[in-house]
């Protein structure tokens, strides 16, 4: 299950198209948070009717809901400009989230080479174990395991009751 929270109509309530300054980031994470629903389901952060962000927006709502909510999976919706503030403060905060940029998802933030290896083999290939995954990239199973253990905890892949890590759904 995908819970959609459109950050527009959050924004509305202060008669602003965009998310900038610290106050109006810290207001809109208190609303989304007050919204979140099932600990299990997928959020998604619709920023598609936002104007600008800036980095004290950005920080507020994404890297302080992330910092927040633990690994609890959530994906944000964006335009290309918005990564313009919400990349830096990730990669600062040591953070990575799934953004669907143009309906296509992307690993965005701070993530490793083999991380970002294995979240894109899994998102072409559809669900994999460590062992397929391993199979797939030409890695030794414990090294596969250890990175898709990784990218579960981070909440940029989920895990499937047969232990195969698989995309967050996105819709």
């Amino acid at each position: 299950m995908v819970q959609t929270i459109r950050l527009d109509a959050v924004l509305g309530a202060a008669s602003t198209r965009h998310l900038v300054t610290r106050a109006t980031g810290r207001a809109v994470r208190s609303q989304v948070q007050s919204a979140l629903g099932d600990e299990a389901a997928v959020t998604c952060l619709d920023f598609s009717c936002v104007g600008l962000v800036d980095f004290s927006g950005a920080d507020e709502v994404v890297a302080q809901l992330l910092l927040a909510t633990g690994t609890r999976p959530l994906v944000l919706r964006v335009a290309v400009h918005h990564l313009d503030a919400i990349e830096p403060v990730l990669q600062h905060h040591r953070l990575a989230c799934v953004c669907i940029v143009e309906e296509r998802p992307s690993l965005v933030g701070s993530a490793d080479g083999d991380e970002r290896a294995a979240w894109a083999a899994v998102v072409e290939a559809g669900p994999l174990t460590a062992d397929a995954l391993a199979a797939h990239l030409g890695w030794g199973v414990p090294r596969a395991a250890a990175v898709l253990d990784g990218l579960a905890r981070r909440g940029v892949l989920r895990r499937l009751a047969d232990g195969a890590a698989a995309a967050l759904p996105v819709a």
